[in-house]
Parts: structure tokens; C-alpha cells; sequence
């Protein structure tokens, strides 16, 4: 879902700043941002229903997201962190054993 929340950020159809084009379309004075609203609000939403639809699809398929991958599950140390964490914690040692037991 947050994948969707983040392109969605993009998808600004309504207010004259929000992309170059709307700036110069809005520019000529022939449309107003009333006129703006009207057709950006719809646009918005459909745009994020498309997109909602496509990464609950699409993106599983592609990207796998329906799984979680086993280094954040497994709730262990185990890795370069615990490496990391033991030679912090005895800079004298000439080792990085990988054990369970300190």
C-alpha cells in the first residue's frame, strides 16, 4: 500500500503549480481553477483506484509483496549486525565469531 501512497504523491491534477503544464494551460487565462477542481478531483481519484488496482496486481506478480522476506522475520541477530555488535563491544578481538553465547 505504501507503494501506491508514494507515485500517488505525483498525481496532481487540480491546482495550477502542481506540474508545468497545468502552470501554462492556467497561464492563458482561459481556464480557472475552479475549472481545475472540477476536472482534477475525479482525475485524482480515479488515478489512485487505477494505481491502487495495478500494485495490488501487477506488483505482486512482479515485486513479490506478498511475501516478507526471512531477514525480517527471523528476529535474530545473526549477520554482519551481530558481527558489528559484538566487535563494538570487544575491539580487542581478533575474531567476529557468529555465536549465540557472548
Amino acid at each position: 500500500m505504501m507503494i501506491s501512497t508514494a507515485v500517488a504523491t505525483s498525481f496532481a491534477f487540480c491546482l495550477p503549480v502542481a506540474t508545468p503544464p497545468n502552470a501554462i494551460v492556467f497561464s492563458t487565462g482561459f481556464v480557472t481553477i475552479l475549472d481545475m477542481g472540477i476536472v482534477g478531483i475525479p482525475m485524482n481519484i480515479l488515478s489512485i483506484l487505477v494505481l491502487t488496482l495495478a500494485v495490488n496486481t501487477w506488483g505482486k506478480a512482479i515485486f513479490d509483496l506478498g511475501n516478507v522476506p526471512a531477514i525480517f522475520t527471523s528476529g535474530s541477530l545473526e549477520g554482519v549486525c551481530r558481527a558489528v555488535v559484538m566487535t563494538t563491544l570487544d575491539p580487542n578481538s581478533t575474531t567476529t565469531s557468529l555465536s549465540t553465547t557472548p
